[in-house]
């Protein structure tokens, strides 16, 4: 895979749980070495974003999360590489057990450029107490 730097990255949720998702994002420098991807909210777009279909529109996305929506929230400085993503109990309680790809992609809106920095399977596993 070109240029994704934390492929397989499994991120198991419970069903109607919620969740808060850590990641640290990486990128190969010009002698690709795995370094620190620091972002910002005023120079860098990220997305979150969790599929059952991987063919199917983002608007079609079971959960999706942008940095500019406020939806995620980058760490201060010197830990601005990573993001926490806070996913919704209501979110994850529609959601039918199984499997689901998630991916995450940063734009340098600057230059325009893309990168996908991680991308692996979402689980949503069964939950035994249902207290909604």
């Amino acid at each position: 895979m070109t240029n994704v730097t934390n492929p397989d990255q499994d991120i198991p949720v419970l069903r109607g749980d919620s969740a808060t998702i850590t990641l640290v994002l990486t990128r190969p420098n010009s002698s690709g070495v795995i370094e620190p991807f620091p972002v910002d909210d005023s120079t860098h777009e990220v997305w979150f974003t969790v599929k059952a279909d991987t063919a199917v529109a983002d608007t079609q996305a079971e959960i999706r999360k942008r940095l500019s929506a406020g939806e995620m929230t980058v760490r201060p400085a010197p830990d601005d590489d990573i993001v926490d993503v806070v996913v919704a109990a209501g979110e994850t309680a529609v959601m039918p057990v199984g499997d689901y790809f998630y991916d995450v992609q940063v734009k340098v809106l600057a230059s325009g450029e893309v990168k996908t920095v991680a991308l692996g399977r979402f689980t949503v596993l069964p939950d035994v107490t249902r207290s909604t």
